[in-house]
């Protein structure tokens, strides 16, 4: 009536795809554009928009994005000292 579930499809003889997943992983990922060239599309969208008033608002958010995608993760808890 029912499966174990030690009766689920094994995949193996693969060797050939393991060894193309190795290689593919541990290729680098693709690079952020550098944050000048994004002030700058920032900056030539809202010309091309008409929303001059919003340039300082949209930098602000993209620098408070970059900034936190910049700042190092702890895993630690915060030590208490007295």
């Amino acid at each position: 009536m029912r499966k174990n579930p030690s009766e689920a499809i094994v995949d193996k003889d693969n060797h050939r795809r393991d060894a193309l997943k190795y290689i593919l992983l541990s290729l680098p990922g693709p690079s952020e554009p550098p944050a000048e060239l994004e002030r700058e599309k920032i900056i030539r969208d809202a010309f091309d928009e008409g929303s001059y008033a919003t340039i300082g608002v949209r930098m602000l958010e993209y620098d408070a994005k970059h900034r936190l995608k910049a700042e190092p993760v702890s895993y630690r808890g915060l030590v208490m000292r007295s």
